[in-house]
C-alpha cells in the first residue's frame, strides 16, 4: 500500500516507481499517483471549460499524456504543477479543436459542449471583479463588498446575486483562451505567480502584466452586459 507521508515525497516516491526501468507497467503506483491528482487536474479542467462531461474526458486525456510523459518529468518543478502544465494545454488544444470545427461546421451547426457563453455555474468558488479587487477568488461578486458563502441571503437577495454570478461566468467564458487560463490558474486555483510561470512558460513580468490585462478584460466584459 501507499500512502502518509509528506505529499511532496509521496510524489517523489511515485515518480521515481515510474520512471526506472519497467516502472510504467507498476499499476499499483499509477493508481496512486492518479487517485492523488486527478480531483485537482479535472477541477482544473471544468474551470476552464465549464462542462462535467467535457471536463471528464479532458482529465483522461491529461493522465493518458501524464503516462507518456512521465519519464521527462526532471522534477524542477512540483509535479503537481507540471501536471497542471498539461491539464491547461489540453484545455487548449481542445479549445483551438473546437473553434475549427464550429469554423468548418455547416450553418445552423453548434459548436462543441462547453464552448462559447454559458451561465452555467463554474463551482463553488466566490470570484469578485471589482476595480479594487486584487484576487477575484476573495469571494464578492461583481457590484457587492459581500462574499459568496457570507451569510444567508433573502430569496431577493439570492436571485440578484445569482444573476451577478451567472453574468461573471458568461463573461470568463467569452475572454480569449490565454486569458481564462491565467485568471483560472491564479484567482480559482490560487497558483502563486511563480508556480503559473512554470505552467504557462513565460517570464514573471511578463506573466503579471498579462494578469493584469485579463482581469481589465474581464471586468469590462462584465460592465458592457445589458443591465449592468
Amino acid at each position: 500500500m501507499i500512502g502518509g507521508g509528506d505529499p511532496i515525497d509521496l510524489d517523489r516516491v511515485l515518480v521515481a516507481r515510474l520512471q526506472k526501468p519497467g516502472g510504467q507497467a507498476d499499476k499499483e503506483a499509477w493508481a496512486a499517483l492518479i487517485q492523488r491528482h486527478q480531483k485537482r487536474v479535472y477541477v482544473t479542467c471544468l474551470r476552464y471549460c465549464n462542462n462535467p462531461e467535457t471536463a471528464a474526458d479532458l482529465t483522461q486525456d491529461t493522465f493518458v499524456k501524464v503516462i507518456q510523459s512521465i519519464g521527462g518529468f526532471d522534477g524542477r518543478s512540483q509535479l503537481a504543477t507540471w501536471m497542471t502544465r498539461i491539464a491547461i494545454n489540453v484545455c487548449l488544444s481542445h479549445r483551438r479543436s473546437a473553434r475549427i470545427r464550429k469554423t468548418v461546421s455547416l450553418p445552423g451547426e453548434s459548436g462543441g459542449p462547453g464552448e462559447g457563453r454559458s451561465s452555467k455555474p463554474i463551482g463553488d468558488s466566490g470570484l469578485s471583479c471589482g476595480p479594487e479587487t486584487e484576487n477575484i477568488r476573495s469571494g464578492g461578486t461583481p457590484g457587492s463588498g459581500r462574499g459568496l458563502g457570507g451569510g444567508e441571503l433573502s430569496p431577493r437577495e439570492g436571485v440578484q446575486e445569482g444573476e451577478e454570478r451567472d453574468r461573471l461566468y458568461a463573461a470568463l467564458a467569452d475572454l480569449p483562451a490565454e486569458q481564462r487560463a491565467l485568471l483560472i490558474l491564479r484567482d480559482v486555483q490560487g497558483l502563486e505567480y511563480e508556480q503559473i510561470a512554470q505552467v504557462l512558460d513565460v517570464p514573471l513580468g511578463t506573466l503579471k502584466s498579462r494578469l493584469f490585462r485579463a482581469r481589465l478584460a474581464l471586468r469590462e466584459r462584465i460592465e458592457s452586459m445589458p443591465g449592468r
